[in-house]
């Protein structure tokens, strides 16, 4: 890639939530952190949050061995019957959205595919989403761009945005980010660090009060794909 480019790292998360996405529409790149360990412990990696009549509520997918510290990109899927009961309870729960129609079918095809690895799906799901927004963001596993491994964790993120052509890079505010980025190791490379600012807005909802940090799926179903990608072109990225 020769034009300098804005990206975005971010593990691939189960049907994330609108932060997530955020981040996408104002990157011209996103790359898929998938060769990190997976989280031993909850991770929103295989499970989201949906809203139903009596509040928000999980889905999980079920992954074996993560005891075992596979990558992301290796964790197996348990089961398709858990996959099946999300579907479900995803359909049960927001069938008389306005927009239900318009977005069911293609996740529904996706969701009932036998896949093995959890990263396939999230991947696919992911994609879906964006194509769903009309979103001309390049997505990217970070598998495919580095042939040399580190173990060193900002070493690899700056190696992945070097071969990216990467001019800015967007991160979350979250300790865990704050405690390993050092932004002035990005600056000798030439790369700027912007650091995400993410107020959650309100959109129509089922259910009454209105409940943030969903799954995406969530505005997507109540307002629809167009009018969630506006929502989130809308919030500025940072502070100028």
């Amino acid at each position: 890639m020769e034009q300098k480019t804005t990206v975005a790292i971010h593990q691939p998360n189960f049907i994330p939530w609108l932060g997530y996405f955020h981040k996408m529409v104002h990157s011209d790149v996103f790359i898929l952190f998938d060769d990190v360990q997976f989280p031993r412990g909850k991770s929103f990696g295989n499970r989201v949050l949906i809203k139903t009549n009596q509040g928000s509520n999980w889905l999980t997918i079920p992954v074996i061995g993560k005891g075992d510290l596979p990558l992301f990109n290796e964790a197996k899927i348990n089961n398709q019957a858990g996959i099946s009961k999300i579907l479900r309870s995803i359909q049960v729960n927001y069938s008389k959205a306005a927009f239900f129609d318009q977005v069911f079918p293609g996740l529904e095809k996706i969701l009932s595919k036998d896949h093995e690895l959890l990263y396939a799906l999230n991947h696919e799901l992911i994609q879906f989403v964006a194509e769903l927004m009309q979103l001309k963001t390049k997505i990217i596993a970070s598998s495919e761009l580095l042939s040399e491994k580190t173990e060193d964790t900002l070493q690899k993120i700056i190696n992945l945005l070097l071969s990216v052509n990467a001019e800015k890079y967007i991160s979350g505010k979250g300790e865990g980010s704050k405690r390993y980025l050092d932004e002035i190791m990005f600056n000798k490379k030439g790369i700027q660090l912007i650091w995400q600012e993410f107020a959650h807005p309100e959109y129509r909802q089922l259910y009454g009060e209105f409940i943030p940090n969903l799954t995406i799926l969530d505005a997507l179903f109540n307002i629809g794909p167009e009018e969630t990608r506006k929502l989130l072109l809308n919030i500025r990225i940072s502070s100028p």
